[in-house]
């Protein structure tokens, strides 16, 4: 069943801000369109296990452990592919929200673009091997 709301669209609104006018600083759109690049990947993930496994969509997937299950499968490469792009998207995106004191770059939003992107495109090819990862609720 499909969410009323498609985690693919966080993608698309972040490619929107990187590349229109905004009266938000350079820096703080930066920050925002990496957040929104990991989550268009995270809750797409997510989502895939949860219908592949019959939880409720939007349950509290763990970041973490999402990211770490799916880079630590045996014999997939492609899904351990999809799991480390995760997480390096995940820790990038910990740097945009939290550590304000360390500057983030121009760079690091491209990166998490094309991340997010490459991620999308691999979780269409794993959606039926993916490993199974119990949402906290």
């Amino acid at each position: 069943m499909p969410t009323a709301f498609p985690p693919e669209d966080f993608l698309a609104i972040a490619t929107t801000m990187r590349s229109g006018s905004s009266v938000l600083s350079t820096e703080v759109r930066w920050r925002t369109v990496c957040g929104r690049a990991y989550y268009a990947a995270y809750k797409a993930t997510s989502n895939a296990i949860c219908e592949l496994y019959g939880f409720k969509l939007d349950s509290a997937m763990p970041h973490e452990t999402m990211c770490h299950t799916l880079a630590s499968v045996k014999g997939d490469p492609e899904v351990r592919d999809l799991g480390n792009a995760l997480n390096t998207l995940r820790l990038r995106r910990v740097h945009a929200d939290y550590h304000l004191d360390r500057p983030f770059t121009k760079v690091l939003e491209k990166e998490a673009l094309e991340d997010s992107g490459s991620a999308l495109e691999a979780l269409k090819l794993v959606k039926s091997r993916l490993p199974k990862v119990t949402p906290t609720w």
